[in-house]
């Protein structure tokens, strides 16, 4: 929560870290994440020439029968169990977020771990994606 300058300057320090700011060498930091998946894609693309990072996938796809055209509904398993699992993270994840946001009366410590569970989740979230 940012309430006077010295929490504002902590704020801006950490966007500063976790975006272009940071050091190449800090994997921890979004930029240092987004550098270790360009350096996978390139050691990819020198080792194989037909290389091809995607394929077609299912736009907007959902889990309930689409009142639209344009969403596809997704009855296949596993791709229906990890949608549905995927779906419940980011949720959850948002919930977390909005509790810390919108109440700013939570003590240090609780907001600490709210931010670190939603933390988790994104990581989560984001590594289940990689791997399937």
């Amino acid at each position: 929560m940012v309430t006077d300058l010295t929490s504002a300057r902590r704020a801006i320090h950490l966007i500063i870290v976790q975006g272009e700011g940071a050091s190449a060498t800090d994997d921890d930091s979004h930029y240092g994440q987004f550098l270790n998946i360009r350096e996978e894609f390139l050691a990819l693309r020198r080792q194989r020439d037909d290389f091809c990072p995607s394929r077609d996938v299912a736009s907007n796809p959902v889990m309930r029968r689409p009142l639209s055209d344009d969403r596809v509904h997704i009855t296949a398993q596993p791709a229906a169990s990890m949608l549905d699992a995927a779906n419940a993270v980011y949720s959850l994840m948002l919930r977390v977020l909005v509790e810390i946001y919108e109440t700013p009366r939570h003590p240090d410590e609780r907001r600490r771990a709210l931010l670190g569970g939603a933390t988790g989740l994104m990581k989560g979230y984001w590594e289940n994606c990689r791997t399937h």
